[in-house]
């Protein structure tokens, strides 16, 4: 699905109300896409056996982006079911293609595949066209220092895992991250200056473990259970990288229902690099998930731990509230990380429930973080 994530001047892009706006625009395109018939693998299981075949859904949407300013596009979601046992779960695809009002490109193709009752290949592959911003490396990096680049993007991040019981899977990480035709923005060059590792460019493909614990009872809006999930991917000439470096990633969440209208919700997200990273496979702060309120890479190091809580109540008919708080930074090295007051971001926001059935929000969330960072966020799903 597709998410605006929109970062504010102190005057929120003139006034409140664009923020209002934009919102009940994105809300009620959104609805128009899930008003269509449910596609996820639960729903179409209980479907009569006459209807047990692939499907195909096109679907609109749009947004707006500050680096982007206007977006539209299309999505392609496709169903089916990869073998003729009638008891295997449906997988599913789902292709977007998104143009914007800056003529950019981007074109992804998110997939969920169940290969028999114990593997599943799940994940995200694509190219873009997008612009960026870059401010150096470590967590107490100028916004004087701002490089605005352009450049083009092969990306993919997959996960294949076996099986092994109810809640434990173990297989392999797979990630490739090609940057390629960087183009500087308003004639500077901070990253070429500064000869920081991949600033003409650079190709990343790695391979490693992966570990998924998950007792969740529902994927997108969680209220109980545990998901654990450790990736190590290594790069290197054995498999055909540039640079050789290995990324340890930690993702561990857990819900606790109190009763039938207030969920708290914890996660400890971390990210550690050894080795000689190129500046776009570094760790880094902020995203519509994790640390809301700065922007995607406003801080980057070789470390990176947060922590967050969020309480989520439920209002009346199909709206919910909740708040949350969190704190975490970068640093070139572990021990440090614990050796400084980390940056904080605190927030809270409002929920709309849009299938009752499967328990699926739209969110809209605004987030603060330290002075001169913060951000308005419209999501399908939870955060975490």
């Amino acid at each position: 699905m597709h998410s605006i994530q929109v970062h504010t001047s102190k005057k929120f892009f003139g006034t409140p109300v664009f923020g209002l706006l934009l919102y009940i625009f994105i809300l009620f395109a959104s609805q128009l896409a899930l008003a269509q018939p449910e596609l996820d693998s639960t729903a179409l299981n209980q479907l009569p056996g006459e209807h047990k075949k692939t499907k195909l859904l096109p679907l609109p949407y749009a947004g707006y982006l500050p680096e982007t300013h206007f977006l539209a596009g299309g999505a392609l979601l496709m169903t089916t079911r990869l073998s003729k046992d009638t008891s295997l779960a449906f997988s599913y695809t789902e292709t977007d293609f998104t143009y914007t009002q800056n003529h950019q490109t981007i074109i992804e193709n998110d997939m969920f595949l169940y290969l028999g009752h114990h593997y599943i290949l799940k994940g995200l592959v694509g190219y873009e066209s997008y612009p960026d911003k870059y401010w150096g490396i470590g967590n107490k990096s100028s916004s004087d220092s701002l490089n605005g680049y352009n450049s083009k993007r092969i990306f993919a991040d997959l996960t294949f895992v076996r099986k092994i019981n109810r809640h434990l899977y173990a297989g392999l990480k797979y990630r490739l991250f090609s940057m390629y035709n960087i183009e500087y923005l308003d004639g500077t060059n901070n990253l070429g200056n500064t000869k920081v590792t991949g600033y003409n460019g650079s190709f990343s493909n790695g391979l490693g473990l992966a570990l998924i614990w998950d007792s969740r009872d529902n994927v997108l809006t969680t209220s109980t259970g545990t998901y654990i999930g450790f990736f190590n991917p290594k790069f290197g000439p054995f498999t055909l990288s540039d640079h050789t470096f290995t990324r340890y990633e930690l993702d561990a969440r857990h819900f606790i229902k109190l009763d039938s209208k207030n969920i708290l919700a914890f996660q400890l997200v971390g990210n550690f690099v050894t080795g000689d990273a190129p500046f776009n496979m570094l760790a880094i702060t902020g995203s519509d998930a994790d640390m809301r309120g700065y922007y995607k890479g406003r801080y980057r190091d070789k470390d990176y731990l947060s922590i967050q809580a969020e309480y989520r109540r439920h209002l009346f008919w199909r709206i919910g509230m909740t708040a949350f708080v969190s704190a975490g930074d970068v640093n070139n090295n572990l021990a440090n990380l614990f050796g400084e007051l980390p940056k904080y971001s605190y927030g809270g926001g409002i929920r709309l429930k849009v299938n009752r059935k499967e328990n699926i929000n739209i969110r809209l969330d605004y987030a603060w973080g330290t002075p001169g960072n913060q951000g308005l966020y419209i999501y399908l799903a939870e955060a975490f």
